[in-house]
């Protein structure tokens, strides 16, 4: 099963609302870097038990951006260990948070 695309703007992602996803394969997030809050990411990966591909297109940088600092979560969602094969950060900036994030999720 494939969801081909997820938009992530300025808008907090309430966990309670997310459905389970449990035969999600590949997945394509849209995300403004600008909101830097790669935990957002992962609250709706955790609901991807079977994700196994995973692309995040940055849309948009900005230098000024607001960086909030790296915290690693208190979860590890469950593809990350047991079925996560690829992750693609697409117009990755260097940025510590990303590096982090990246590193995390590998």
């Amino acid at each position: 099963m494939y969801l081909l695309h997820t938009d992530f703007n300025e808008v907090e992602i309430i966990e309670e609302l997310i459905p389970e996803f449990y035969n999600l394969t590949s997945n394509e997030f849209g995300y403004l870097e600008h909101t830097n809050d790669w935990l957002e990411v992962l609250k709706v990966i955790k609901h991807c038990p079977k994700l196994q591909n995973l692309a995040i297109n940055q849309v948009e940088s900005r230098p000024d951006a607001d960086r909030r600092e790296w915290q690693y979560p208190l979860y590890v969602p469950k593809c990350i260990p047991s079925h996560l094969k690829t992750c693609r950060i697409n117009n990755y900036g260097g940025h510590e948070t990303e590096f982090e994030f990246a590193r995390y999720i590998m």
